[in-house]
């Protein structure tokens, strides 16, 4: 770090403010200035943010777990390949949960905690099955974001933070040209560190408080501006740019003039210099970033294809051959241009930037925005005299003091490994005692480079030729950066991120412990829906629709096997999986059997896309299990009752008759006190019991070659039940038709009719036998 401010300034008004300056020891020789980012979210495509690691959970945590997930499955694999297929059973699908051995160990001794540790440590680095136990070779150690709670307290193990640890980090996405302040007065921007500029008063109106101050700064070194006018018509000509000075004279120095005027002499002329009247050769960038607002004339109609294009006192400098479709109905436009051309200050003046529109016929001017790039110049120039000759900004920016020696460390430090900061030995010149060694770097007192030219929100007007009124037909943000041809390279701002294309394929494989039923008889026709939404960098939204085929008569479980394939350029604003377990219906639409849930992407996309440019592997399949906890929106109350609490409807009358009797025969016999203890009928459930959907993702780049199916089933599901069943298994048929519960109500009919015929015949028998008896006797 070469430079820093002083001690004393801890705050920085707005993004674009240099934070430190650092000089680059890999050889470049750079200098690298650290600004102060933008938190401006309105425009996703300039600055964006994300979570880039917590305390819990690191970057590639994700990427760890899909790799041990496939370490897994392979050493499953080479254990069933060594052993037999017969030896080593497998579940039917992927997704098909498998009971851990840590699980069963921990039936096995009660005594061992999930969560616990030991010694009053975190509890992560400890093992749980104590030190004389041997883990498993399958076993493997689990990440921090998949460590369980304690099924008692509900609370996990303590966090152990580390010194000079964090809680969270935040990484920004985007260009840094967009680090800069925003502004519809660039005069006030420009000059904020002038107490006399902010001071001045301000108009309501954007424009006309643009021009006042404008008017204020320039009446300094050029308070002469008029037009020239030729013609019968009084039309412009031409702008004559200038300054008056008048200075009062005493005595003496007005007869010393005057003498010299009467000798034939004339007056000391004053130097260009003193009015910044100095030729230099500047280059000019433009970035012409949206349009908002868009309001056009009545000329133009139907969809806009808009471009935009500079002129320079009415000569073209720069345009764009790329044109930005607005259907009709739409009001915005991205542009995200970057022009440029060099120019001579002071000299052409009016930069013109127009936004043109294609039609079928010919191109016909949407509005333009103008400025006056001269007096823009001077302005800087002006600014960079008077800052550096004020006392009060030198002792607030310029650091450090005196001329520093900087006594560089002579130990290498090599890869990412933590070192405790420690103090530099730092002396001053004038005082240094050791001699200067070779690598001593020597800090001199100066003050920072200026921030970056603000970004300009500005009126785009339209100039009608006949009535000669202007309209206001858009809102245009543009940034414009001057840089002298001698100070070259300009600074090259990336005006947006790489795309690249991705391939999101999702595996739907079984769905287990379905609890909510929408047909008669406690089945479903379970299918499941997904809608996968985008919301890419410029703020567009898509979304695509998939759909699984038909679990007919499904009842606890579902199976599937299906591959979902969605096409999707990177990096997005947000990416979500919305899924739902729908009971298909043929006549009538379709019935949710739990309300929709959302699986985010954000993280596994970034991070794909991440790996994709830094050309590492891709990272596999991440299984996932989605729970489905939620009842539907149009579900009633009498449905939401847990299976647990529901009665058999044969004996529902009788329970409720017999519930009544004792209620009101006790209520009698205590004088009510004994109502307490009747409870009040069950109400619905806050939650029904969870049902688990076995998943698959897996992000991977398009190399080219075919594209996969959008959906595609590949492998037959298993536990499927037609009408091929019942030459099998008739029972299975009649039992998946007509449904568990119904089965088991005709079953408790029978068994009731049953009782009741043996009953009714037990009675006859004991009535033929009495008569029998009777007549022996």
């Amino acid at each position: 770090v070469i430079w820093a401010p002083p001690q004393g300034v801890d705050s920085w008004t707005g993004p674009g403010e240099v934070l430190f300056i650092v000089h680059l020891t890999d050889g470049s020789g750079a200098y690298v200035q650290v600004q102060a980012p933008s938190f401006d979210v309105r425009f996703p495509h300039e600055t964006a943010w994300y979570v880039r690691k917590t305390l819990t959970k690191r970057w590639r945590t994700l990427e760890n777990r899909i790799k041990s997930q496939t370490e897994e499955n392979e050493s499953d694999f080479e254990q069933e390949k060594s052993l037999g297929a017969a030896k080593l059973p497998r579940a039917k699908e992927e997704g098909a949960v498998v009971k851990d051995e840590k699980s069963e160990e921990t039936t096995r001794n009660p005594s061992i905690k999930k969560g616990s540790a030991s010694g009053g440590c975190c509890g992560f680095c400890c093992s749980p099955h104590g030190s004389s136990s041997k883990r498993s070779k399958k076993q493997r150690d689990k990440h921090d974001d998949e460590r369980e709670l304690d099924a008692t307290t509900g609370a996990g193990a303590p966090i152990f933070v580390t010194q000079h640890a964090f809680v969270c980090r935040l990484r920004k996405r985007g260009s840094h040209l967009y680090d800069r302040q925003q502004t519809q007065n660039w005069y006030r921007a420009v000059l904020r560190k002038f107490a006399d500029v902010q001071a001045y008063p301000r108009h309501e109106a954007p424009e006309k408080d643009l021009n006042n101050v404008k008017a204020f700064v320039m009446s300094r070194f050029m308070n002469v501006r008029e037009s020239l006018r030729a013609g019968e018509n009084d039309h412009p000509a031409g702008l004559f740019k200038g300054h008056v000075s008048v200075t009062q004279l005493d005595e003496a120095a007005a007869k010393t003039a005057k003498e010299g005027y009467t000798k034939g002499g004339v007056p000391k002329p004053s130097l260009p210099m003193d009015n910044l009247w100095i030729s230099t050769t500047v280059h000019v960038d433009v970035y012409v970033l949206t349009l908002r607002g868009i309001t056009p004339h009545r000329r133009h109609t139907g969809n806009l294809k808009l471009r935009p294009r500079l002129e320079l006192d009415g000569i073209r400098q720069a345009e764009t051959t790329d044109e930005v479709a607005v259907p009709e109905g739409k009001s915005d436009a991205n542009f995200y241009w970057h022009g440029f051309f060099n120019t001579s200050m002071p000299g052409a003046a009016e930069l013109v930037i127009g936004i043109y529109d294609q039609d079928e016929n010919n191109v016909q001017m949407l509005g333009s925005s103008s400025m006056d790039l001269e007096d823009r110049w001077l302005t800087l120039t002006q600014r960079q005299f008077q800052q550096s000759a004020m006392k009060e900004y030198l002792e607030q920016a310029g650091a450090p003091p005196t001329t520093l020696i900087l006594d560089r460390p002579k130990d290498k430090l090599e890869g990412k490994i933590w070192r405790d900061p420690f103090k530099p030995k730092v002396e001053e010149l004038a005082k240094a005692t050791d001699e200067i060694e070779m690598g001593d770097v020597s800090i001199v007192p100066q003050t920072p480079p200026q921030p970056p030219l603000p970004i300009e929100t500005r009126n785009l007007l339209f100039r009608d030729a006949t009535t000669d009124l202007e309209t206001t037909v858009g809102v245009l943000r543009y940034c414009i950066e001057m840089t002298p041809l001698a100070a070259m390279p300009a600074p090259k701002y990336s005006l947006g991120i790489p795309e690249e294309a991705f391939t999101i394929t999702v595996t739907i494989w079984r769905v287990s412990n379905i609890s909510v039923f929408r047909d008669a008889g406690q089945r479903n026709d379970v299918a499941v829906l997904g809608r996968l939404l985008v919301h890419d960098s410029q703020n567009q939204e898509a979304h695509f629709d998939r759909a699984t085929d038909t679990h007919s008569w499904a009842h606890k479980e579902a199976s599937f096997n299906y591959t979902w394939s969605f096409q999707v350029k990177a990096p997005v604003r947000a990416c979500m999986l919305a899924l739902k377990l729908v009971d298909k219906d043929t006549y009538t639409s379709d019935d949710l059997i739990y309300a929709p849930v959302l699986v985010p992407l954000d993280h596994m996309f970034h991070l794909a896309y991440k790996n994709k440019k830094m050309k590492r592997k891709p990272l596999g399949v991440n299984k996932e299990v989605i729970i489905f906890d939620e009842w539907p929106a149009d579900l009633a109350d009498d449905s939401k009752i847990p299976e647990s609490s529901q009665i058999c409807p044969l004996f529902m009358c009788c329970a409720h008759c017999c519930r009544c009797v004792m209620y009101y025969l006790c209520c009698l016999l205590t004088c009510g006190i004994s109502a307490r203890c009747f409870k009040r009928r069950r109400g619905p459930a806050a939650r029904p019991s969870p049902s688990f959907l076995n998943i698959g993702i897996e992000i991977t780049p398009q190399e080219g070659g075919t594209m996969p199916a959008e959906c595609e089933q590949f492998q037959e599901p298993a536990g499927r039940i037609g009408w091929q069943t019942g030459l099998k298994n008739p029972i299975l048929l009649m039992v998946s038709a007509c449904g568990r519960r119904n089965m088991m109500l005709c079953c408790n009919l029978c068994c009731v009719l049953l009782v009741i015929a043996m009953i009714v015949l037990a009675g006859l028998c004991i009535i033929y036998i009495a008569n029998v008896k009777s007549i022996f006797e």
